[in-house]
């Protein structure tokens, strides 16, 4: 009497067996060929969507598992990927770090993470795995033109991806989104609710984010024939901090001509605007409006509920965690430039203008 495969793994397991399930039979019960195989699991080679799925359903039902010890002997890898960015603290980085181990641990990869904190030494030391072979490939999640004098010599010798912020002059494959138009759209939102003196909070960085941001909020500003002055550009430490926040806003709240609306360049920063202002007694949104960027989980936990733009930032990790494996096992002809969708959030932070914020102050005080 013939067993197919799966009665004879459900026989051993309940017997307390191991049996060891090939690539050759995940081929045959895929119906595809040994090299089909191969290239969906290792994420090289281009193969049609449909046999993907045929290809991971025969993974999943024949519960095949890659022997990655041997995997990377033979191909002399880690088997792990490099994560690096500044700094973890903010909470926008928790869905990219998700999307990157989904995508990487199936394929058999773990995930190391680590921060530079600006320091070039730090991050000097952290892309010498590369050349250790500690890691098979990194994804920088904001680079900045700081990091050109030791990352430089770097790019194109081995496998690196950016994610999120980057630099325009590096050759490597990115995944962003077009902060650009991020700044200008909360302008031309706000203006849409009668807002004309817009303020503009930022960071003390070089993040493409940053600097994007704000200069599509210029081109807006410009556009729309607004208030335009230094006084309205302001700016939080370079780790976007809620405390750095507060203590940039509270000075442009109780001066003399305060803005009545603010886009802020992360939700941290916006939700410390609408603590500072709650604090000064500024009703949100009826005598100031916030909109930030990112739409972290914190967006939506007290009232009111921020107004945002939320970022693919799960979408991203996956992303840029699928061109790293490309470029581990592939060199690709050309470096791609994936860039991601966003939408406006629209919730209770906004609302259309109404009394002059320092009236509403002087008024409390």
């Amino acid at each position: 009497m013939k067993l197919g495969l799966c009665k004879i793994s459900m026989f051993c397991l309940a017997r307390g067996l191991v049996i060891v399930v090939t690539i050759s039979e995940v081929a045959k019960e895929a119906g595809v060929s040994v090299a089909t195989v191969s290239r969906v699991l290792n994420h090289c080679g281009k193969v049609r969507p449909e046999t993907e799925q045929k290809v991971k359903e025969a993974v999943v039902k024949l519960q095949y598992t890659i022997n990655m010890p041997a995997r990377n002997l033979r191909k002399n890898e880690s088997g792990a990927i490099l994560v690096l960015a500044r700094n973890f603290t903010n909470p926008f980085y928790a869905k990219i770090l998700e999307g990157i181990s989904d995508e990487a641990n199936p394929a058999g990869y773990n995930i190391l993470v680590s921060a530079s904190d600006g320091n070039p030494k730090m991050g000097f030391q952290c892309i010498q795995m590369l050349e250790g072979r500690q890691v098979d490939g990194a994804i920088l999640l904001n680079c900045t033109e700081d990091d050109a004098v030791w990352l430089k010599p770097h790019i194109g010798k081995y496998p690196i991806v950016q994610c999120c912020d980057f630099v325009a002059a590096f050759d490597t494959p990115k995944v962003i989104v077009d902060h650009f138009r991020t700044g200008y759209e909360a302008v031309q939102y706000l203006v849409s609710l009668g807002h004309r003196r817009i303020a503009f909070m930022g960071a003390e960085n070089k993040h493409s984010c940053t600097v994007q941001r704000l200069e599509g909020y210029k081109k807006a500003i410009k556009d729309f024939e607004l208030d335009e002055e230094d006084a309205l550009y302001i700016s939080a430490d370079a780790n976007y901090t809620f405390e750095s926040g507060c203590r940039a806003v509270y000075p442009m709240l109780t001066g003399k001509n305060p803005p009545t609306a603010i886009f802020c360049v992360s939700d941290v920063l916006a939700l410390s605007c609408i603590f500072e202002a709650k604090e000064l007694g500024i009703r949100v949104p009826e005598e100031f409006s916030v909109v930030g960027c990112d739409d972290v989980e914190y967006a939506r936990m007290c009232h009111p509920f921020l107004s945002t733009f939320r970022l693919p930032c799960y979408e991203m990790g996956r992303e840029s965690a699928r061109q790293l494996l490309r470029c581990i096992h592939r060199t690709p002809e050309e470096y791609v430039e994936i860039i991601e969708d966003f939408s406006l959030q629209v919730r209770e932070s906004t609302g259309m203008a109404g009394k002059d914020v320092a009236l509403a102050v002087s008024e409390r005080t």
